[in-house]
């Protein structure tokens, strides 16, 4: 049965494994294994500190910019999704207030509805929103597309993702 809730900082570690996983799959042509080595290992550092900050600020009754969910199979997290605030990506000034930041699934739950769910969470009641995707991918371009968001014009090279190229997509 699949199940959907805020991570915690526990989870750091099985959402990096969904990231590592669904990166190789995704942006093989673009990221070499020596990127992967060299970037995603303080990957589970980095998620840990989010969500113990996250976790302080809902503690103080301070509310949270982010929006973050996983879902799980049983006790694995098979997904993650993170919306939060646009801000200047590269040379674009935000084109909306939210950015869908990442959306990302196990590869064998694609077509299930987990993405779907995870997106519905991230952005309720179809938010407006903007999101960067890797040009091409058009699984996840048709995805998107089916959710209300359109291309808006803006492309570039992401240098910091190994030179991939991304486009902006919003709704």
């Amino acid at each position: 049965m699949i199940t959907y809730r805020e991570p915690v900082p526990a989870d750091a570690e099985g959402i990096t494994r969904v990231l590592r996983e669904s990166w190789a799959v995704t942006y093989s042509q673009w990221l070499t294994p020596e990127w992967f080595e060299a970037s995603t290992d303080a990957w589970a550092d980095s998620w840990r500190a989010t969500l113990e900050r996250a976790q302080q600020r809902r503690a103080a009754g301070e509310p949270d910019p982010a929006r973050r969910w996983i879902a799980l199979d049983g006790d694995l997290i098979i997904g993650v999704s993170n919306s939060g605030r646009s801000a200047v990506h590269g040379a674009f000034e935000p084109a909306r207030e939210v950015l869908l930041g990442i959306l990302y699934v196990d590869e064998e739950y694609h077509g299930t509805g987990v993405g779907s769910k995870l997106l519905e969470l991230a952005l309720p009641d179809g938010a407006p929103a903007e999101l960067w995707v890797a040009d091409p991918n058009p699984r996840a371009q048709a995805f998107y597309r089916r959710h209300g968001f359109e291309p808006d014009g803006a492309r570039q090279i992401n240098e910091r993702l190994a030179n991939t190229p991304e486009l902006r997509m919003v709704r």
